[in-house]
């Protein structure tokens, strides 16, 4: 599928998150599925899931880079002027998302 700049932009600094981290991009990882009701303007990759490991969903659109992690949809999101402004700190953040332990504790 042909996906639109704005969502391109976003998948090149996902990507470049990936390969800093010596994985494949993310059409190629799989690690990733893209999800059923993506398009050209609306792109969602869902981690694939593993033994003991919150659901993590990224979603790029026309206007935003959003990530959901385990029951918090819209954990991060970051506007377009974001992603221009702070495309180093977001990354930074991405490669700390990507590669720690996250330890999710439910109650009740």
């Amino acid at each position: 599928m042909k996906y639109n700049s704005k969502i391109l932009e976003k998948i090149d600094v996902i990507n470049a998150v990936l390969y800093s981290l010596n994985q494949q991009n993310i059409f190629k990882n799989p690690d990733f599925l893209i999800d059923e009701m993506s398009s050209e303007f609306y792109l969602m990759f869902h981690h694939t899931k593993k033994v003991n490991s919150p659901r993590l969903s990224i979603i790029c659109s026309n206007f935003d880079l959003q990530i959901d992690l385990d029951r918090i949809d819209e954990a991060f999101v970051w506007s377009n002027e974001q992603l221009e402004k702070d495309k180093d700190d977001i990354k930074k953040l991405l490669v700390i998302l990507f590669t720690s332990i996250i330890k999710a504790r439910y109650c009740g």
